[in-house]
């Protein structure tokens, strides 16, 4: 906070225009300190550099040391900035594009703690009770179901689960931050401002709303200001925020709703000139480049922390627990509501909108505050900022654009060297006498003369002199001044230039790609890490600076969005996902952690050769198939649970060969069993039916025997009756002869 800013704590009605325009005023006051305008030129210059290209500042100092060295008409070729800085900074961010940004949510405020352990809880109450039902219905067949049955637990592994826990609200935040990194594109803006970090050491980014949802906004580094706090290279709760732009008239109107005197004003500001610039310090609000170039009136936005005492009334929520809900100020406290009653001294946003020195636009309490969900009392300014110039206390700028502008200029002077040496690679200067140009040719005057001596070697590749000519003095002859030699030297420098930006960025021939074939795996992978290590110094702080913001974003999403909203979007193979506002997400105060990306590629890394490794060895298309995704894998993570899958498959598959194996073997048994048992069985039939027919034979006999016997007596007996009945009939005629 500027120490010269008005009092923040006089009462709201004093509060007026006049007290919001003096803050802007203080501001360009304090614009107008040497520290500033220094430190500002210094990261102008920067970003010219960045852009290959010369400051205007120091144009006359170039042409005075290098291109007009030796007299005042710049006849040597055109001087080209070497786009050193770009090549580098171009590096650096492509390997920060490598990193997986993985983020996790955790609540803060103690509530949320308390009640994410009272869900762990729950959940282990829940899986204990599921294993005893489960264990009661096995024994007495009796379903009894559990208090939760939705509640997903894990499989397996309780303390991976309990480790790894997340609430309701933590995995909504999550999913709002996939959906507006990815889904609405707003991850590149992260890339955007780790540029203008490595360019110039500071950066911002801005909440803004856009289609209805939290978005981020990367503002010039040149145009915006914020107070830094030399302790802290991350400012994740400035005190106030300028933006300053020196915009034309009809961008003005174009811009701003302007009342019709408001109007006349900036017109009657198109009058000033370069040279009539009117007031003390209006060079502060007007900008003229020459004469004949439109007039640019500087507009200031100014966001500031200030105070104000608000009432609250206690309450007991649904949840039961206490809340406090703010009241209107001119809220009437009632005798009995008193005890409930409660005032604080909270933080209070302001704003104020000038254009050019006398005319404010826009002033008073800025709408729609970002309030702290775990700390009633606490506001936040729309933007988090990412500051390393301010912490030695030196005011310098410390950037790695900073550290290779030195060895840049080296390098554009090499060149310039080059240039001049590859005029004279062919390696001599012609001397010719212009006493030997035919006197017919000289009659055309000395120009044309020249042009045919030119001509004639260029073309024929002779000339022809009259030795006998008493005018003539001599010959053409030639100067070796051939710069072969100087050109490879000079060659070898600018290589010697970039190999020292390598180091000092922090980057190597194993980061860039430009290690040698004969390089050792391991001696490039000590380089990767070593690089690796020395760009965390750049890319620490910004991680950081990322993870405030973000926690900004899932504020603002809080405040945004309402109990209810869903959101329905594409997330690659995981087809149509749905996003629903739940009641949770609004209940924590969240903060967001970036998982640390070195690990997160060494594992990764030690993964894919494992897959690698296992590859040759599978046969199963399947496993293939899930071998090849972990390469693809956008985290360790992810590339862990493929192996896991993977793993479990084949063991899966394993099992399954063995129960097959175990199962042919002993339907093997089975069959040679059944195999003896029939043979048993079918040998004691037949030993059975041998002894049936023996029996049997043996009973025919004996029948036979019986049978001959039976008919003998038989025959006996018939031959016996026959006889007495031949008896009887013999008697029977003998009786008849006699009666007759």
């Amino acid at each position: 906070m500027f120490y010269n800013f008005p009092d923040q704590t006089i009462p709201e009605s004093k509060k007026d225009e006049k007290w919001h325009r003096q803050h802007i005023l203080n501001f360009v006051s304090f614009t107008r300190s040497s520290n500033y305008k220094e430190q500002k030129l210094e990261i102008e210059k920067l970003y010219y550099a960045y852009a290959a290209k010369i400051h205007p500042a120091d144009e006359n100092l170039i042409k005075k040391t290098i291109t007009e060295r030796y007299c005042d008409l710049n006849l040597g070729p055109g001087y080209d900035v070497y786009p050193l800085i770009e090549n580098t900074i171009e590096q650096i961010l492509g390997d920060y594009r490598l990193r997986p940004l993985r983020l996790y949510a955790l609540t803060q405020n103690p509530d949320a703690v308390v009640g994410k352990l009272d869900e762990m809880y729950d959940a282990l109450l829940e899986k204990i009770t599921r294993k005893v039902h489960a264990e009661i219905e096995e024994e007495e067949g009796l379903s009894i179901p559990t208090d939760k049955p939705e509640m997903k637990l894990p499989e397996n592994d309780d303390i991976e689960f309990f480790k790894n826990y997340r609430t309701n609200s933590e995995k909504q935040a999550e999913t709002i931050l996939y959906f507006l990194l990815v889904i609405k594109k707003e991850k590149e803006k992260i890339y955007q401002a780790l540029l203008h970090y490595l360019i110039a050491g500071t950066c911002s980014m801005i909440m803004t709303v856009k289609d209805g949802h939290p978005s981020l906004h990367v503002p010039n580094i040149l145009a915006c200001d914020y107070d830094t706090n030399p302790h802290s290279v991350v400012q994740d709760d400035p005190q106030y925020y300028a933006y300053t732009e020196f915009i034309g008239i009809n961008d003005i109107f174009n811009t701003y709703d302007l009342t019709k005197e408001q109007k006349e004003k900036v017109i009657k500001y198109s009058t000033i000139s370069a040279n009539n610039l009117q007031g003390k310090f209006a060079d502060d609000w007007f900008f003229r480049n020459g004469n004949d170039s439109e007039l640019r009136i500087r507009t200031i936005n100014l966001i500031w922390k200030s105070r104000i005492k608000r009432k609250f009334k206690k309450y007991i929520n649904k949840s039961g627990n206490e809340e406090m809900k703010i009241l209107p100020e001119d809220y009437r406290v009632r005798p009995k509501e008193k005890n409930d009653i409660v005032e604080l001294d909270i933080e209070n946003l302001r704003h104020c909108t000038m254009i050019g020195p006398d005319m404010v636009l826009e002033w008073g309490q800025l709408k729609d505050q970002l309030k702290c969900i775990g700390n009633k009392k606490k506001r936040f300014i729309h933007v988090v900022g990412l500051n390393v110039n301010n912490n030695t206390g030196t005011n310098t700028v410390r950037s790695i654009a900073k550290k290779l502008k030195f060895l840049q200029d080296y390098a554009s002077e090499i060149l310039y060297e080059i240039k001049i040496a590859m005029r004279q690679v062919d390696g001599g200067v012609l001397v010719y006498d212009l006493s030997n140009i035919p006197k017919e040719w000289m009659r055309l005057g000395i120009t044309k003369a020249i042009e045919r001596v030119n001509y004639s070697i260029k073309k024929d590749r002779i000339m022809f002199i009259n030795s006998a000519d008493k005018k003539s003095t001599g010959y053409a002859s030639s100067v070796q001044l051939s710069q072969k030699t100087r050109l490879g030297d000079l060659t070898a420098l600018l290589a010697l230039i970039e190999d020292l930006a390598q180091k000092v960025s922090g980057l190597n021939g194993a980061k860039t790609g430009q290690s040698a074939d004969y390089a050792k795996t391991g001696v490039a992978q000590m380089n990767m890490l070593q690089s690796s290590a020395r760009l965390e110094n750049v890319y620490g702080p910004f991680d950081t600076f990322v993870e405030k913001f973000l926690e900004r974003i899932v504020l603002k999403a809080q405040h945004l969005y309402k109990k209810g909203d869903i959101f329905n979007y594409y997330a690659g193979d995981n087809g149509l996902q749905f996003l629903k506002i739940m009641p949770d997400f609004f209940m924590d105060d969240l903060g967001i952690t970036l998982s640390d990306p070195r690990k997160e590629m060494e594992a990764k890394q030690i993964i894919s050769q494992a897959a690698s490794q296992m590859l040759p060895n599978m046969q199963d298309p399947q496993m293939i198939l899930e071998m090849i995704k972990i390469h693809w894998a956008d985290s360790a993570s992810e590339a862990i649970s493929i192996l896991e899958r993977g793993v479990q498959q084949m063991n899966n598959a394993m099992e399954e060969r063995a129960q097959q194996a175990q199962a042919a073997q002993q339907a093997e048994a089975e069959a040679k069993a059944k195999a003896e048992e029939a043979k048993l069985i079918s040998d004691r039939e037949r030993n059975q039916t041998q002894v049936a027919v023996a029996n049997i034979y043996a009973d025919n006999k004996t029948q036979s025997d019986q049978i001959k016997e039976t008919n003998a007596n038989l025959r006996k007996a018939a031959e016996i009756e026959a006889k007495i009945h031949e008896n009887v009939q013999k008697n029977k005629n003998k009786n008849v002869l006699n009666d007759n």
